[in-house]
């Protein structure tokens, strides 16, 4: 009796385990759809009278403040943006970035409009499966997927080297338009493709969206972005220079210029200096000084250590405001 008894617990819990397995399997079965049924009313469609014709672009507030990239609406005449339901409005242009190529602007609506919900970017993983929303040649709003293919790339814009690489179809249209992860949250914009014909080749180029959160919140607090600066440029040192120097190539940023009265010249900071840490931070690589600069308050002073003639020397630099944003 004992015996039948747990056999029949057991036939239940297999039954009960079937039945949950096929629910599950009828989910997979739709793919994305219920995932993209939340996101794809957050995105827009934006359209110009200038040199590009159509891009894309997604809603950050309910008050109707929509991002794009500033290269779909540069040198723009008329802007159109067209809600996923089909209805369109002349945006304003409260301001944009160049450097991070941002833009944001502002519909006036009563409408109850679809948000975007902020992910963290700097938890994806190379692999990671990215939703990408985009208005690809003018269609209209469309959806496409991919996996996360690289970290750390630059696109040659002299600006960021903190690209992802995306295999996901990004094509002319897509430009401005948001990136989700699987759980439905935004993690980058859709910034560029590396294509010889013109069309997607399944290299493509996504701004995290932890990099892009500040500049959009500077844009629509002060309509502009703050840089900060410390007036120096860079190089990475290769066999070559560390031959020529006499030194035993090691991590860090090789400088080759100091701006006259700038942070850097007046903390002490000389070319031909390594910077080996900025603050706690140890650069790694070229690609790191200027990141963490970036992202350094207005005013506030940092230890900056330097290696010189193979000593150690720590300069305490102020981070000031970009003269370029004056």
């Amino acid at each position: 009796m004992i015996f039948l008894i747990k056999k029949t617990k057991l036939s239940l819990f297999f039954l009960l385990f079937l039945v949950i397995s096929k629910v599950s399997s009828a989910q997979n079965m739709n793919g994305f759809a219920d995932i993209i049924d939340d996101i794809l009313p957050a995105a827009v469609s934006i359209s110009t009278s200038g040199e590009v014709a159509n891009g894309s672009g997604f809603i950050v507030s309910n008050d109707g403040y929509i991002v794009t990239n500033n290269h779909v609406i540069e040198n723009s005449g008329e802007i159109s943006i067209t809600l996923h339901d089909g209805t369109k409005y002349k945006p304003k242009i409260i301001g944009v970035d160049q450097n991070s190529d941002i833009a944001v602007l502002k519909i006036n609506t009563n409408k109850n409009l679809t948000t975007v919900k902020f992910g963290d970017s700097a938890k994806m993983r190379i692999g990671d499966l990215m939703i990408v929303i985009g208005n690809p040649y003018g269609l209209g709003l469309s959806a496409s997927t991919g996996i996360l293919s690289a970290l750390n790339r630059g696109i040659n814009n002299g600006q960021s080297n903190d690209y992802f690489q995306t295999d996901a179809a990004i094509n002319k249209g897509s430009s401005g338009g948001p990136v989700f992860n699987t759980k439905g949250e935004l993690i980058g914009i859709s910034t560029a493709l590396f294509s010889p014909s013109g069309g997607s080749v399944g290299i493509s180029f996504v701004y995290p969206s932890s990099l892009a959160l500040p500049i959009i919140a500077q844009i629509k607090d002060q309509g502009r972005v703050t840089h900060a600066w410390i007036g120096i440029s860079i190089q990475e040192l290769s066999d070559e220079m560390s031959a020529a120097l006499r030194i035993q190539k090691s991590k860090g940023a090789f400088v080759t210029d100091v701006t006259k009265e700038g942070p850097a010249e007046k903390a002490g900071i000389k070319p031909a200096d390594i910077i080996v840490k900025f603050g706690d931070q140890e650069i790694m690589d070229i690609k790191t000084l200027p990141q963490l600069v970036s992202q350094t308050a207005i005013n506030k002073n940092i230890a900056v250590t330097v290696l010189r003639r193979g000593k150690i020397r720590i300069m305490n630099v102020k981070v000031l405001r970009n003269p370029s944003d004056m």
